[in-house]
């Protein structure tokens, strides 16, 4: 099941990311070392890029 957010333009998995999406916020990608706490992040890929490189994705205000 999707989730369309307010515009009803994106569909999401998550109905929280439904809720921020055309809602005031915008998702950014994050980038950092394995390893690295991305505590921020809303969702953080489950293996690390080569080089040990971790990416996740974050919410923040327009």
């Amino acid at each position: 099941m999707t989730h369309k957010c307010k515009s009803g333009q994106h569909a999401w998995l998550f109905r929280e990311d439904a809720e921020k999406c055309c809602n005031g916020f915008r998702r950014v990608l994050v980038i950092g070392k394995a390893g690295m706490v991305m505590k921020d992040c809303n969702n953080v890929g489950s293996e690390p890029l080569p080089g040990g490189v971790m990416y996740g994705y974050k919410w923040v205000p327009v």
